[in-house]
């Protein structure tokens, strides 16, 4: 019996915010929930061992079977905590947006898609096997398909090796194991291996093709040990492909199976999906109760006969005979339409369907009330809820209000990002900033967005450098605090709020402010000055600054000191020393003036000149893509002292450049890793003629671009070649002009299209 009580948890977890019940079993309950300091979704599995700590399982044992510190990530979601409260242990891990394998094929999944699935799965425990990890539970609730299209195995069965044999009462934590799935070995052993998880991927393959389990119904209907009877019907002639395929996965004894998941996985990819019908949808879970309810209501109220009309007895038989009629054209399309449902093949046209399933008004409700749900679930992805709201919107094409609502949805999601931003949760803005550059690619917005959060990332690390730099106190150190002054202020132009740089920044100022109150106490007024200068640079808003000024204020010296630091300044100007070297050159000299005569009008104009050299100097080396020169040219004139409200122009430049380099550099390597996977045009927006037409987009005359494309064009006609030279020209001719749209300066593919159209 459960424990809970109404929505409320068994335990809570400090740091975690439950959110939801997922799932429960009799000795386990999964929630969604979020770290409370990050907002980020996560979830957690509980498990309750009351009872079965003194069957000689320590905290230790217990955490060693549900850690998973060795499960690739890749793989199986990452465990981030996991620990005892009380008589519960829990796990918590990361959260996937996505759905089962159990969900999909309520929904429909084609032919090719089911088959491709099975290949990455099949993959997938290849990486488990090879770190002498085991599933030992695989079922088509243990699968899950991310927004990405990334393949997870979730919730692996314990590993008992090297513990002592398990008592009865330890076991019963892991009662959801699904045993029609199982291997005969690991239901009699317990010992679970590379050739029972791919028993048990051969039986959810069974399942989806066939709706049975290849287990004789009813064997496990008792505690006692199964007389285990595998019976393998013959499959439906769309799938007779897979016969083979199955018969040698489910094999009775583990040594006649498929030796590896490797092999597996090519045997899947061997099979010939070009002769599989391509519009078969695989839907093996039953219709509900309410579509044949409806579906029912709407055959038989078709005759508009009613059992208390009529009272003559030819009225009456007539009746009878319509509803004789109606009851076995009833059954007939009843029939029909649950075929239809497995298959999921249209039958009739989509009007006609609607009416008679009666499912028009109420699909189109309940696809309304799955948006609006997932919209309000802070858990959900963003392209989760886009997809239910473009399934909507392929139901009511007309409505504008659902166009309104994914225009919103867009909009809050992108005002999500800017508000964690804002906050200095970079972390969860990163998380979505990814997911809405996949799902809203033609968004402008975002490319403001992945400014900011890698520009934080450049200011972060920047500020861990410059914070492993020693400063000092003492007057040899004046130059590296000075440099440092400079790391700061990059760190804040970059991430402006960046608390860590403002009070270094303060500290150093003290400093210098410090060391100019010991400089004037032996009237060192240069030395006053200089250190005053910079004490301003790293901060301007200290009090004690004002009482430096006051000092240098009542030196009847002042006057000439000023007079010699504007002498030494335009030497410098005459010997083009603008912004170089650090501590011989004019603008920290301009700049010192200004410190004590903010007013002092040879000071303010030397600067503004200095200031527009600079600009034009560093705007000349971006437009001839010399970053590396502007940048360090602005680094200089930071150094130097000149205001950033006058750079801050030219920073914003630099800052754009950079990401525009890295948006470039990103894009090719996502092109690289997809024309790898041969997802060359297809999907439709994950694909590497795509990417490399967004590198086009940001710099038009790139010739790595211009390369990648003349290769996928290559492979795509090699495609086509082999379609035609194998009987297939539909595919041929696509392929072809797949490859003449990408390369159409190549007149041989057009001749050679002629060619084949004769």
């Amino acid at each position: 019996m459960s424990k809970l009580q109404g929505n409320t948890p068994v335990i809570q977890i400090p740091g975690f915010e439950f959110i939801k019940l997922i799932s429960e079993s009799p000795r386990s309950y999964v929630w969604s929930c979020r770290q409370t300091q990050s907002s980020r979704a996560l979830a957690a599995k509980i498990f309750d061992v009351s009872g079965l700590i003194a069957d000689g399982f320590s905290d230790r044992d217990f955490l060693r079977l549900f850690g998973q510190a060795d499960f690739p990530e890749d793989v199986c979601p990452r465990v981030l905590a996991c620990d005892r409260v009380g008589d519960y242990y829990y796990q918590v891990f990361d959260f996937i947006d996505g759905q089962t394998l159990d969900a999909l094929l309520y929904e429909g999944l084609s032919i090719v898609a089911f088959g491709e699935l099975v290949v990455r799965v099949a993959q997938g425990l290849n990486q488990l096997h090879v770190h002498d990890i085991f599933h030992g539970d695989l079922n088509p609730q243990n699968i899950m398909l991310d927004s990405a299209g990334n393949v997870f195995l979730i919730d692996l069965s314990p590993d008992f090796r090297g513990f002592e044999t398990p008592s009865e009462s330890l076991l019963k934590i892991f009662q959801h194991w699904k045993l029609p799935y199982m291997s005969p070995e690991l239901i009699e052993a317990g010992e679970a291996s590379a050739q029972s998880d791919l028993f048990s991927l051969s039986a959810v393959m069974y399942e989806v093709l066939t709706g049975e389990l290849p287990y004789t119904q009813g064997v496990f209907e008792t505690s006692e040990s199964p007389n285990l009877v595998i019976s393998l019907p013959r499959l439906p002639e769309q799938f007779r492909h897979f016969r083979g395929l199955l018969e040698k996965g489910l094999q009775a004894v583990s040594g006649d199976r498929y030796e590896s998941a490797l092999e597996f996985s090519d045997a899947v990819e061997l099979i010939d999906h070009e002769d599989f019908e391509r519009e078969i949808r695989i839907k093996n879970k039953l219709i509900s109760a309410e579509e044949l309810e409806l579906a029912g209501a709407s055959l038989f109220d078709a005759t508009g006969m009613d059992s208390g009309r009529g009272n003559s007895v030819t009225k009456s038989n007539s009746v009878q005979g319509m509803r004789w009629f109606a009851s076995i054209t009833g059954a007939v399309l009843l029939g029909a339409f649950l075929w239809a449902g497995f298959f999921k093949i249209e039958l009739f046209p989509r009007k006609v369907a609607e009416f008679f399933t009666g499912s028009g008004s109420s699909e189109i409700a309940e696809a309304r009330n799955e948006a609006q749900s997932l919209r309000e679930d802070p858990n959900q992805g963003l392209s989760t809820i886009m997809a239910a709201y473009n399934r909507l919107m392929a139901l009511t094409p007309e409505d504008q209000s659902v166009s309104q609502q994914i225009e919103e949805v867009r909009g809050e999601w992108v005002e999500s990002i800017k508000e964690a931003l804002d906050q200095g949760d970079y972390s969860f803005a990163e998380t979505r900033l990814d997911e809405a550059e996949a799902v809203l690619a033609q968004m402008p917005e975002l490319n403001e967005l992945s400014i900011q959060l890698q520009n934080w990332k450049r200011a972060e690390s920047l500020y861990e450098v410059s914070r492993a730099k020693p400063q000092g106190v003492i007057e040899d150190n004046a130059t590296r605090m000075s440099s440092l002054i400079v790391s700061y202020q990059n760190v804040l132009r970059l991430a402006p709020s960046h608390q860590g740089a403002l009070v270094e920044l303060k500290l150093i100022a003290a400093e210098f402010t410090r060391l100019a109150k010991e400089a004037f106490a032996v009237r060192d007024l240069t030395g006053t000055i200089s250190y005053l200068e910079r004490a301003q640079a790293a901060d301007a808003s200290i009090q004690d600054l004002e009482d430096v000024r006051d000092l240098l204020s009542q030196a009847v010296e002042l006057r000439t000191t000023i007079r010699a630091i504007l002498d030494e300044a335009r030497l410098y100007r005459s010997m083009d020393q603008l912004v170089e070297p650090a501590g011989g050159n004019a603008a920290e000299l301009y700049n010192r003036v200004l410190v004590v005569e903010p007013k002092n009008a040879i000071a303010k104009q030397a600067i503004d000149e200095l200031a527009s050299r600079i600009l034009a100097d560093a705007s000349r080396f971006l437009e001839l893509g010399d970053l590396f020169r502007a940048e360090n040219l602005l680094e200089q004139a930071s150094l130097a002292g000149i205001d950033e409200g006058l750079l801050a122009g030219l920073s914003k430049q630099i800052d754009a450049e950079k990401e525009r380099i890295g948006q470039i550099a990103r894009y090719l390597n996502s092109a690289r890793d997809l024309m790898k996977k041969g997802y060359i045009t297809t999907p439709v927006t994950e694909n590497a003629v795509a990417k490399l037409r967004a590198v086009q987009s940001i710099d038009p005359n790139n010739k790595e671009a211009f390369d990648l494309l003349g290769t996928c064009a290559d492979i795509l006609m090699k495609v086509a070649k082999d379609a035609h030279n194998y009987g297939f020209p539909e595919d041929a001719f696509d392929y072809l002009d797949l490859a003449i749209a990408i390369n159409p300066r190549e007149s041989s593919w057009s001749e050679l299209r002629a060619e084949w159209s004769k």
